[in-house]
């Protein structure tokens, strides 16, 4: 890498691999760069770019040509060398002088010129070399009639020589679409090519021989590479490889040097984006040097800084050396130079996995069983360069085959595999293969070892010839054998194999396994004394020739011992010894493996109309249970099942069972009272009466002994609900429903009576009035009471009390609604007048009558109640005292008691005996 003032101009010529010249224009200094060794030496040429140039190695005498057709000579770092010539002898029909003279060399020196003239462009080729001359030199000019117009650096030249002083072969580029170009040579040839159909202007061109009689080109025309000869070599131009649409190829260089083989073909193309940016490109070396130039592979490994290099032209020498010119910026010209000194490596891609071949034979596995279709073969190159692959292959057994696959030009190349199944490995004959990057090269061989990795596979199948499943299902105890068939001695690709039949961990207690070369019979135990279902399994392995083996597992489930839930528990039940008045129970089971099950009976007992468990006990099914030993007492739901160890419950048996607990017994009550309404049936509910210490739930019976008509109605808990039939009050207040209560249970009875008193809220109102007549002279006192039937009810046999206090009944006085009564009786000595027998119709009043006589000393008070058989029925009754003697009280409600005391003081007074008088 080099930069250097000014802006490189065209002249750019690579003479070996170690020397090279680039011109250069900075406004009057224009002149030549000579490489040679470490540091480049400036050569000035005047006012004019130096368009070609050569170097004389055994002077050190550089010899310029400028634009305006002056050549020049430089000893290097000394005086002028060798011969001087005038301006180049152009040959042209104008009467100007040629300008703008641009040109191109081969290696050996011979060169082509463009010149502009007025209306055309002259050609002129030189089979000698610009420092031969010893004062103007030959030239064979042409002139391009249909070519007057062209940038300033002339048009698209490519030249070629096969060795110094041999004719000159050159393409000349026209402004014409198609590519058209004019051959040209110094033996005198001129022949226009054809047009290509859908390119545009050559935009850039070079010539290389390649053991043909004439030179072939490989062309720029904008995008697109051209590749080919004059139309009478037959080999015209023609599309070679198409780049991104804008692109545009501004310089090729191409050779196709003759290295030792096997594939020819180095240079460089510069493309120029439609977005500004470039690259560097490269032919793929081809086995065929007239294909040289078909394929184009663009460089990635490029020179730090290049991002920022502009690059103008390339020139490349023998098939190692290219050099670059251009600039930096806009000011400062640029040289990078390109080494071919590295030699490709290879490397192999087989299902994925990738293999550097280093060495010079190498053995790579390729398995049956790969997924990848394809043996890639990679290239990679240290200079960067495309990389040609070849391949030659032979020797693969029988089915295994190598087609050409994909190629990625210059990168990698595939062959498409063919697999076929193997016995064993094998190692296959060897891959050759040869890369080069156009000068060196690597010759390799891969040696296929084929690796046999299919294990054996053989068809199971079932007696009925369906095949195998893994899951053989269930084989419960007592089944029929199973049977697995595996006949044969080779495996499905045609193997040898050996069969082994073998149970997969212990099977103790599964299917019992015998087998033969025919295959093999899992017969099922007669039983299976565990407590769920098992699985077992059993294989074949199957071994080849290869020693590759492979294994087929089947499994069967086979059942524990069958379902508690499908069985019952057969009860008996027995007497207790102890006389405790219950059962014993205990359980028959007719159970499979009933001694590995340890099975249990489990009894509880429940209400009868319940399901929860009021008692549980669980021993073993050989034992028995006492129910006395619950102490409940009751009818009871009695519930029993077997159970074993392993969770696992039969279907319960139920039965109904009577326990007596600690017996029965009916304790002593009181009467109960059952209070009527006017209108209404009258209800009481009735305990029986256990005592704490007895039996609460055994059966009971209600029986009406005696009373009113009740209807009786038993409860679930033993209670009665009794229930008047009549609504009215005198056939119920003050009468009593005898009851008699059984309680049984196991045989057992108790009875007892019940008795239940009807009575009645108060509903008789009492007023009383005492009366006193005026001027009485016996001092009696009149007393009427008044019974009002508050309810709409008839009442009879109502009994009212009288108290007296301070006061005594007269004899015969009491009437009640006027009438004498029947039955009156007074206890002097409580001071009680008892009325009995009377009748209060509904809603309606008596009123009892009766005389009393004070006392002569003591309180005097009248109070009293009222009475239905002997239940009390008359509201609050205040006391009431007489008026005080002598007080003429009176009410219109009076009279008859008035009446009544006049009679009896008129009485009295007629037994009064006579008095004397004063």
């Amino acid at each position: 890498m080099y930069s250097f003032p000014g802006a490189p101009s065209p002249l750019l010529e690579v003479q070996t691999d170690s020397a090279y010249t680039v011109g250069y224009s900075s406004g009057s200094d224009n002149g030549v760069y000579l490489f040679q060794g470490p540091t480049p030496r400036k050569v000035g040429s005047a006012s004019a770019e130096p368009v070609m140039s050569r170097h004389d190695t055994s002077t050190d005498c550089l010899f310029v040509v400028n634009r305006e057709g002056w050549r020049s000579s430089t000893r290097l770092g000394s005086a002028s060398c060798g011969p001087r010539g005038g301006a180049f002898p152009i040959a042209s029909t104008q009467s100007t002088d040629p300008a703008n003279a641009v040109a191109k060399q081969s290696p050996w020196g011979g060169f082509v010129m463009s010149a502009a003239l007025d209306t055309e462009t002259g050609v002129y080729l030189s089979a000698q070399g610009i420092e031969t001359w010893s004062a103007a030199p030959a030239l064979t000019p042409v002139i391009l009639e249909d070519a007057s117009s062209y940038p300033i650096n002339g048009p698209p030249l490519g030249v070629a020589q096969r060795s110094s002083g041999s004719e000159v072969f050159a393409f000349v580029g026209l402004p014409l679409t198609g590519a058209q170009g004019v051959w040209v040579s110094s033996g005198g040839i001129k022949e226009k090519s054809e047009a290509v159909q859908d390119v545009g202007f050559v935009s850039a061109v070079d010539l290389f021989f390649a053991d043909t009689a004439f030179p072939l080109a490989v062309v720029g025309a904008r995008n697109v590479f051209l590749q080919g000869s004059r139309r009478s070599s037959g080999n015209l131009l023609k599309h070679a490889q198409t780049l991104a649409a804008g692109a545009q190829i501004t310089s090729v260089s191409i050779n196709a040097t003759d290295s030792g083989g096997p594939a020819y073909g180095y240079g460089m193309a510069l493309v120029r984006h439609a977005s500004g940016t470039w690259d560097v490109m490269s032919p793929v070396p081809e086995s065929d040097k007239t294909r040289v130039g078909s394929q184009w592979f663009t460089r990635t490994r490029l020179p730090a800084g290049f991002a920022d290099f502009t690059p103008e032209q390339v020139s490349c020498v023998n098939a190692r050396h290219c050099v670059l010119t251009g600039r930096l910026g806009t000011t400062q010209g640029h040289v990078y130079t390109f080494e071919n000194t590295e030699t490709p490596t290879l490397a192999l891609t087989v299902d994925g996995v990738t293999s550097e071949l280093t060495a010079r034979e190498s053995v790579v596995p390729i398995r049956e069983d790969g997924t990848g279709k394809f043996l890639t073969f990679q290239a990679s190159d240290g200079d960067g360069d495309p990389v040609y692959i070849g391949l030659f292959s032979s020797g693969f057994p029988a089915g295994w085959t190598l087609a050409p696959g994909e190629t990625i030009p210059g990168v990698s190349r595939s062959l498409n595999l063919t697999r076929r199944p193997l016995c064993q490995d094998q190692l296959a004959s060897a891959i050759s293969l040869v890369a080069s990057d156009g000068r060196s090269k690597l010759e390799r061989q891969v040696i296929a070892r084929l690796v046999h990795s299919v294990p054996p596979q053989v068809d199971v199948t079932l007696a009925n010839n369906t095949p195998a499943p893994n899951d053989l299902g269930t084989l419960s105890p007592g089944d029929a054998p199973v049977r697995l068939l595996a006949a044969g001695a080779r495996s499905k690709a045609g193997c040898m194999i050996d069969k082994d039949w073998h149970p997969v961990g212990s099977v103790a207690g599964g299917p019992t396994l015998t087998s033969n070369g025919a295959g093999a019979t899992l017969t099922p135990p007669a039983t299976s004394c565990a407590p769920g279902t098992r699985t077992f399994s059993y294989a074949l392995t199957v071994r080849d020739e290869g020693n590759l083996e492979a294994t087929q597992t089947f499994s069967v489930r086979q059942p524990g011992w069958s379902s508690l839930a499908d069985k019952r528990p057969g009860l008996v039940f027995e007497q207790d010894l102890r006389g405790a008045g219950a059962p014993v129970v205990r359980a028959t089971a007719s159970v499979d493996c009933a001694p590995e099950r340890a099975l249990d009976l489990e009894v509880t007992l429940q209400p009868v109309k319940g399901d929860s468990d009021v008692w549980r006990r669980r021993v073993a099914v050989s034992q028995s249970i006492a129910l006395a030993d619950s102490g409940l007492c009751g009818r009871f739901k009695l519930v029993a099942r077997l159970a074993d160890n392993h969770g696992g419950f039969s279907s319960p048996e139920t039965y109904e069972v009577e326990l007596l607990g600690a017996g029965l017994a009916l304790a002593e009550q009181a009467p109960a009272r059952l209070v009527a309404e006017c209108g209404q049936r009258a209800s009481l509910t009735l305990p029986p009466g256990f005592p704490a210490e007895a039996c609460q739930s055994p059966d009971v019976d209600w029986r009406l002994d005696e009373g009113p008509a009740t209807t009786l109605t038993k409860l679930d808990d033993g209670a009665v609900e009794l229930l008047t039939e009549q609504t009215d009050l005198d056939s119920r207040v003050g009468r009593t429903v005898a009851l008699e209560v059984t309680a049984s249970l196991a045989g057992q009875e108790v009875t007892a009576t019940r008795e239940v008193r009807i009575t009645a809220r108060p509903f008789v109102e009492v007023s009383r009035r005492s009366e006193l007549p005026a001027a009485s002279e016996t001092g009696l006192v009149g007393m009427s009471v008044e019974l009002s039937n508050t309810t709409d009810c008839d009442v009879s046999e109502v009994i009212h009390v009288e108290r007296l206090r301070g006061l005594s009944y007269v004899q015969g006085s009491a009437k009640f609604d006027g009438q004498p009564l029947a039955k009156v009786t007074w206890k002097e000595a409580s001071g009680e007048l008892i009325v009995e027998e009377l009748t209060l119709p509904q809603q309606g009043t008596g009123r009892l009558t009766y005389v009393a006589r004070p006392h002569l000393v003591g309180e005097r008070l009248f109070s009293g109640e009222t009475s239905l058989r002997g239940e009390l029925i008359s509201l609050a009754d205040d006391p009431v005292q007489p008026p005080a003697e002598g007080c003429g009280c009176s009410s219109p409600a009076s009279g008859p008691m008035l009446f009544a005391l006049a009679a009896l003081a008129g009485a009295a007074r007629r037994r009064r005996p006579a008095t004397a008088r004063s």
